[in-house]
């Protein structure tokens, strides 16, 4: 019973995918979002949580004009924050270098007419209809100049008001020779409750470009989370994605999907620490290039009833493509429960793929080796707790390197408590 569940799963999963596919390759010029947005939302009288989400954001929201903390230590220049629902900085920057606005005025007034909803459709989901509908003008537009390297930049989207909904629509361009690093911190006040924040991320990337995200999530345990974040790579181009959570939600889905041309390379990461939540993840790679290569790395820790599951698929249809998948997770304890679901999908007889999925505690041979050379078994815990959310990316810079240390020595300090 459990293999069938688990097959009728991979091809809803694959079904999925083939549709993202389809429907990315679409221009926006062939369509009007939002007039799609609105018609999909309609079809779905049936869904009540849809419903509810449309009835908070057709009222007037309170706006709260705070100063953000983003709850890391400051790195970088701040690019775009945003509090609830309200823009509280756009920093411009230096024109020549980088130029960062508001979406909705790049799109009200034409800036860039080809890049906003090129890797993503309305009626895809209903998450991306509500941005689509509601979300235009509560997001950043960032490009970098040809043969530019900017960063490290930081943007910021916090929540502090029960019953916000945040919706989110971001686009970077980078365009030939250019380089972008990112540190995204997305977090919530312990006091505010019941909040949505829903996300769609566009990154394109030009010939030999470079794009280096670090995200970080740090929300309460009332947050209804959905984040997507599409990449499309040009040829010789590279992509280092890490994305990082350590805090107990409602319910959290986050999906990653990168295309790459020829001879373009992407890193995924992801470090996941559940506690007493719903986590589903969804890290998907389209190698269309020749010579496209992508590597993606999944670290799950569960504990106190967490639910996770992680997908990771790479489609290869370049010629002399390759793709690793690397899935480890560790339950903590015997309340909680991952389940892993590694996809490999050959289109060519050249191609090379390969996954390695494993999913078991610390054996008590590794706990007792290390209290025989003087530590606790909190200590032996927190050490090997360490070594395997630690994952070695010699490409993130060493601003941004800092930067997932310390959120490491956060993750791992809360999994002793």
């Amino acid at each position: 019973m459990r293999e069938a569940e688990g097959e009728a799963r991979i091809n809803l999963y694959q079904q999925a995918s083939r549709s993202l596919v389809r429907r990315s390759q679409m221009s926006r010029e062939a369509r009007d979002v939002k007039k799609i947005a609105e018609e999909y939302l309609s079809n779905l009288k049936s869904d009540g949580e849809i419903r509810e989400i449309i009835a908070r954001l057709e009222i007037p929201q309170h706006i709260a004009h705070l100063e953000p903390t983003c709850g890391v230590e400051e790195t970088g220049r701040i690019l775009y924050s945003l509090v609830d629902t309200s823009v509280e900085r756009v920093s411009y920057g230096d024109p020549s270098s980088i130029m960062i606005r508001p979406l909705r005025e790049v799109i009200l007034e034409k800036i860039d007419v080809e890049n906003p909803w090129s890797l993503a459709s309305p009626d895809e989901d209903p998450h991306l209809a509500l941005i689509a509908k509601y979300g235009e003008d509560r997001g950043a537009y960032v490009r970098v100049r040809s043969g530019r390297s900017v960063g490290p930049v930081r943007t910021c989207y916090i929540t502090r008001l029960t019953g916000t909904v945040q919706l989110v629509h971001n686009v970077y361009v980078v365009e030939d020779k250019a380089e972008l690093q990112v540190l995204s911190t997305c977090t919530s006040s312990r006091d505010a409750v019941d909040i949505y924040h829903i996300s769609l991320t566009e990154v394109i990337l030009g010939e030999k470009s470079k794009f280096t995200m670090i995200m970080y999530h740090n929300w309460n345990e009332t947050t209804k989370l959905w984040s997507s974040l599409r990449v499309r790579a040009g040829p010789e181009s590279r992509v280092v994605l890490v994305y990082v959570t350590h805090s107990p939600v409602e319910r959290a889905y986050d999906q990653v999907v990168v295309r790459l041309s020829n001879n373009a390379s992407a890193t995924s990461s992801s470090i996941i620490y559940g506690r007493r939540g719903t986590y589903r993840t969804e890290s998907i790679s389209i190698l269309d290039g020749r010579e496209a290569s992508s590597i993606i790395i999944s670290r799950m820790l569960s504990a106190e009833k967490a639910k996770i599951e992680s997908l990771s698929k790479i489609i290869a249809r370049g010629e002399g493509s390759r793709g690793h998948i690397e899935c480890l997770g560790v339950p903590l304890d015997d309340s909680s429960v991952i389940t892993s679901i590694p996809i490999l999908e050959a289109h060519r007889t050249d191609v090379q793929l390969s996954h390695e999925a494993a999913i078991g505690r610390f054996s008590e041979e590794e706990i007792t080796y290390l209290t025989t050379k003087g530590l606790n078994e909190d200590e032996a815990m927190q050490l090997l707790i360490r070594g395997f959310v630690s994952i070695d990316i010699e490409e993130i810079p060493p601003t941004l390197r800092k930067v997932v240390d310390r959120i490491v020595d956060e993750l791992v300090r809360r999994s002793a408590l």
